[in-house]
């Protein structure tokens, strides 16, 4: 259930579509349906200076990009825990690039840092720094904002790096930062729309911002081996994820669930191991707990210590939150905590806190009143309807479909039960 974001054949509506296929079509990506795909993919970008190509998977991507771009004595500078240095196998190096890792603390690379990096090699006898590569979402699960590509991006172009965005799950960065397509040709040089782990059966879109890095690209493809012969295949899954929009909505689900999963962890006071942000979720827990977990749900242990394990939870557009709240009441119950009251443990930092609902699309907004001792006080307001359904949580940084955390005596608990129920039931 949380062993990985690429563990489902693919998406129903990329199904029904493979299998309408039938023969008549042109071989190698010359076919209608990958020409309908590059087209929807150009108009999100708004842009028809890009090129657009079909590789079936991510590391054969990167492999491609760091061939069309660096001359023999260029580097790549990565994050240390950058996918390109710790799980593609040396591939890049067996190109004949260095990868100059730079320490992290969670997974990303700043403006200042590549330019201060970059400014240390000189001389002659040194690599040249060429390419900028990061991913989005990073490999411990953060994020970039747009600012921070922004600047990243500024500071690229001013010391002539090519910035390189592996998108494996970019849908994923795309809904929690509120990117669009469009904004990409200001972020980077080039890019992946990662699909594999975003509802196709396997493939990636590369995207070069400027045609003329592209020339010459398909013969590096088939030099590679990446050029499929039923290129066709990949077209389809693209028309298909592109044409109205399910790529950014499969990317919307994931990270719903993923915030979902979140608030519920960190309500039964789970300790994490990197900054939950995104879809990759990364918790400490007891290893009984592991062990007992492990025999009904499947997951990553990324650190088996002799007393402690670091797991890895993963979601996607298949979750549901019916599987995510299985989850965490077994998780709940082997901690000895009650889910129902241990979602409703945590007492808010501020005395005062605004939430805003949404009731038959009315904007209406409650304000919870004074914290005093373990009482909550509530009064609600609304302009044309004292009614709600569901809420929306102002947290100060991002609005999330979730119920508030609020801390109650037995007199209260029947009233925060009842918005508890309601909350969860639009959530």
């Amino acid at each position: 259930m949380f062993l990985n974001d690429y563990n489902d054949l693919a998406h129903p509506k990329v199904m029904e579509e493979l299998l309408k296929i039938q023969k008549g079509h042109p071989g190698y990506g010359r076919d209608k349906l990958t020409d309908d795909a590059i087209n929807y993919i150009k108009r999100d970008l708004e842009t028809k200076d890009a090129g657009i190509y079909f590789i079936p998977g991510g590391t054969m991507t990167n492999i491609l990009v760091a061939e069309a771009v660096l001359r023999p004595y260029e580097a790549i500078l990565a994050a240390e825990t950058a996918h390109i240095e710790g799980h593609e196998a040396g591939s890049i190096e067996a190109l004949g690039h260095k990868i100059l890792s730079i320490k992290t603390e969670d997974g990303k690379l700043f403006a200042k840092q590549v330019r201060n990096f970059s400014r240390t090699f000189k001389n002659d006898y040194q690599v040249k720094p060429g390419m900028v590569y990061i991913s989005n979402t990073s490999e411990v699960g953060t994020y970039y904002s747009k600012n921070e590509l922004t600047d990243l991006f500024r500071v690229c172009e001013q010391e002539g790096l090519f910035l390189f965005i592996d998108g494996a799950r970019l849908s994923v960065a795309m809904a929690k930062a509120g990117i669009k397509a469009k904004d990409m040709k200001n972020l980077c040089h080039g890019f992946s729309f990662g699909a594999t782990k975003n509802g196709a059966l396997f493939g990636e879109a590369l995207v070069f911002f400027k045609e003329d890095l592209g020339l010459d690209f398909r013969r590096i493809m088939k030099r590679r081996g990446a050029m499929m012969a039923k290129g066709f295949l990949l077209g389809s899954q693209f028309k298909t994820l592109f044409e109205d929009g399910l790529y950014y909505e499969n990317g919307r689900i994931a990270q719903d669930m993923a915030d979902y999963l979140i608030m519920g962890l960190e309500n039964l006071a789970i300790k994490f191991a990197e900054k939950p942000q995104t879809n990759q979720i990364f918790i400490e827990l007891d290893k009984k707990i592991v062990d007992e977990l492990k025999l009904n749900y499947d997951f990553e242990i990324v650190k088996d210590e002799m007393s402690q394990n670091i797991i890895r939870l993963v979601t996607n557009y298949t979750s549901t939150r019916e599987e995510i709240n299985e989850f965490l009441q077994e998780l709940a119950t082997l901690l000895g905590q009650d889910l129902d009251r241990g979602l409703l443990k945590k007492s808010l930092k501020k005395n005062l806190a605004t939430l805003c609902f949404e009731y038959d699309n009315l904007k209406t907004s409650a304000i919870l009143g004074a914290l005093e001792e373990n009482k909550i006080y509530y009064e609600i307001k609304s302009e044309k309807n004292p009614n709600s359904l569901g809420v929306y949580v102002e947290t100060g940084s991002s609005s999330s479909s979730f119920p508030t955390e609020i801390l109650v005596d037995e007199e209260d608990f029947e009233r925060a039960d009842e918005i508890y129920r309601n909350l969860f039931a639009r959530a």
